[in-house]
């Protein structure tokens, strides 16, 4: 049998980070601030899985649009880009043995 409200009591807990917001005095709450608008603070766990997605995507149109891409043998890039934002996994030991030239490896520090 499954017991308790978790819905609900997200929610509760949302709400309280909301109030908190509201009492928390200017530099402190920008730090809650960018929680609630960035990652709904980790309760709705769908917006921090949106921007893993919609960065992984970014690395892989810097990718093509660079060039780069094509030139290391890899002509979509998305799998580059993954390894590059979640460095814990490692799909494949090519990845990291790859030097993106003009500044184009800046951009995916930055974005990583």
């Amino acid at each position: 049998m499954k017991r308790g409200y978790k819905d609900k009591a997200e929610d509760i807990l949302y709400a309280g980070k909301n109030r908190e917001l509201e009492n928390t005095p200017f530099p402190g709450n920008i730090k809650l601030w960018l929680e609630r608008v960035l990652i709904r603070y980790g309760y709705r766990t769908r917006y921090a899985v949106m921007w893993v997605a919609g960065f992984i995507m970014l690395g892989a149109i810097v990718l093509r649009l660079s060039g780069e891409g094509v030139l290391n043998r890899m002509p979509f890039g998305i799998a580059f880009s993954f390894d590059m934002l979640l460095p814990i996994v490692k799909l494949r030991d090519y990845h990291y043995k790859i030097d993106l030239k003009d500044g184009r490896g800046i951009t995916f520090i930055f974005i990583s």
